[in-house]
Parts: structure tokens; C-alpha cells; sequence
């Protein structure tokens, strides 16, 4: 029964992992977050005791919590807690299967109704009370004398948010190229700022805030100093696959090098370093020849 009408439905339970730990890193305030799924209270549920029991019992047979990042750009325990407790919500919406099919014309999606039933295991014979359920799909059917039915699947009334669906991947950012255009970093943090090459109306639109560098060594006092210039190309990667959090990988070579310089030396033989500027390191790898030049775009050399 729904709502006082005879419904037909089917109710079944389901067990799986969910217990979770989440974890984030803000390198703004060098602080590490951390959250679980365990510690968090999901509003209405103690009251629901078919998803309570089968929550409890998940997390009774997949004893072991996963190790999650964040979905999203957190920058504070309590903003992971809340994603902590919207992933336990979700997965408690999993647990309970509700389907039925009925000819009633006033169902909704996004309608609650309260359901019971008979038989609520073998041996019961009297009325038993399901709970309320909201429902989140409904697929209607009309055959050719005009009949009317429907099919529909609820989850419990008590869940803000709907099971997540089987297809889910969180999305993934691919690396892309981008040009620099600021290194003026007012946080003196080392970032860039650079514009991607999308096809947008105006090169604004392309335009990032201050994001990092990806360097071979840094730290407090101590590091590699190699910014890329302004107008050098790049490769951005995403920290996490977030586009919320990308940070630049390194320089790539293009056809139009200003200087016309070679970046193809024979045999491999040609190592070094040279500044906007002119200044260089430059050391030859040739057989018996070996050498090391130090100039700078005075052209005096050691």
C-alpha cells in the first residue's frame, strides 16, 4: 500500500563497503584535512531502521575504511565534513532498493508516499510500515487500447540526496598547454598565472588565478629557481584530476624560438643553461673535447 492504494513494489536491502576516510591538502595554509564517513551524522537516518540496519551491517562486513581525496577544493576540516557526511547520505540512499508499478496518475518525481505492506518476512501476517519514500524516477506507459501503468523507484524520504548512479566517475583533468603571462606573484609564492589555449570570445575568459610550479627542488631557504618567462608555453596538470587545483608541470619547446637557437645538438652532446638575459652555463659532452662555458650576453667568458 501507498498512500492508502494498493501499490505493487519491491523492497530489498543491500550490502557494501562504507566506511571512509577523506583527505585534502591546502598549500595556501601548508595544512593538511582530514574527515571520515564514521564520525558524521546523517539527519533523519537513526529514525529509519531498515538504511540504519543496513548501514550498520556494511560497515560491520567491510570493516576496513577506503582512503578517499576530496571532490572538491577544501579549504577547511569543516567544509570536508560536509563531503564526508554527503558521501555517507549517498551511500546509505544505496542500500535501500524501492521499486513498484502502479496506475495511479498523481505520482510524482519528487513525491513522498507512505508505504506498508503484508508480509514482511514469512511468518508476518499483519501490516507492516515501510517508511516513506520519495520517488526519484517514473517511467509511464500507455498501450494501444489506452491503458495507462507506471514503473517508479524510490529512495527513503529522510535522504537530501539521491543514490549516486552506477556510471559516476568524478571528472578528470587532462593536462592542457597554456602560455604564461604574470610572474609577479604578490603572495611571493613562485606562481604563474597563464591563459589557456581555449576558444573563447575574449583571451580573459582563458585566464587563470596564481597557480604553482612544479619544481625539482624547493624548500624553506633552499631550491631551484627556473620560472618559466612570460610568453613561454607550458603544460598544466591538475593536482587530484580537479580542475580547481591545476599547477603548471614544465616548458615545452615550439617552431618559433626567437633566438633560432637548435635544440637538437648531434650525438646528445650539448648540456646547459641560459637566462633571458644571455647568461650561460653550457657544457659539451664531446668525445676527449669535453668542456665547460661559463658567459654571460657580453660575451666574456671563463
Amino acid at each position: 500500500m501507498a498512500d492508502g492504494e494498493a501499490t505493487n513494489f519491491a523492497f530489498g536491502m543491500l550490502l557494501k563497503p562504507a566506511k571512509a576516510k577523506l583527505y585534502e591538502y591546502s598549500y595556501e595554509q601548508n595544512r593538511q584535512f582530514r574527515s571520515s564517513t564514521g564520525s558524521q551524522q546523517v539527519p533523519g537516518l537513526p529514525d529509519q531502521q531498515f538504511s540504519s540496519f543496513a548501514l550498520a551491517q556494511s560497515e560491520r562486513l567491510f570493516a576496513d575504511e577506503m582512503h578517499l581525496p576530496a571532490e572538491m577544493l577544501i579549504a577547511s576540516n569543516g567544509a570536508l565534513d560536509e563531503e564526508a557526511q554527503q558521501l555517507k547520505a549517498t551511500t546509505a540512499a544505496e542500500l535501500i532498493t524501492f521499486e513498484g508499478r502502479s496506475d495511479k496518475l498523481a505520482l510524482r518525481v519528487g513525491s513522498s508516499s507512505s508505504v506498508s505492506g503484508e508480509g514482511l518476512g514469512s511468518r508476518h501476517i499483519t501490516t507492516e510500515s515501510f517508511g516513506k519514500y520519495r520517488i526519484i524516477s517514473l517511467t509511464h506507459y500507455v498501450d494501444a487500447a489506452g491503458n495507462y501503468r507506471n514503473t517508479f523507484v524510490a529512495i527513503p524520504q529522510f535522504l537530501d540526496v539521491p543514490p549516486q548512479h552506477p556510471g559516476y566517475r568524478p571528472p578528470q583533468g587532462a593536462p592542457e598547454l597554456a602560455e604564461v603571462i604574470d610572474d609577479a606573484d604578490p603572495q611571493k609564492l613562485g606562481r604563474l598565472r597563464v591563459r589557456y589555449q581555449w576558444p573563447v570570445a575574449t583571451p580573459q575568459e582563458a585566464e587563470t588565478d596564481w597557480i604553482r610550479l612544479l619544481t625539482p627542488y624547493s624548500g624553506d631557504g633552499k631550491g631551484q629557481l627556473f620560472k618559466p618567462e612570460v610568453g613561454s608555453q607550458v603544460l598544466v596538470g591538475y593536482q587530484g584530476g580537479l580542475a580547481e587545483q591545476p599547477f603548471v608541470l614544465g616548458n615545452l619547446f615550439h617552431a618559433q624560438n626567437k633566438q633560432g637557437a637548435s635544440y637538437s645538438p648531434s650525438q646528445n652532446n650539448l648540456k646547459g643553461i641560459q637566462t633571458a638575459g644571455g647568461n650561460k652555463f653550457v657544457m659539451m659532452d664531446t668525445p676527449r673535447q669535453q668542456t665547460i662555458l661559463i658567459s654571460n650576453s657580453n660575451n666574456k667568458g671563463t
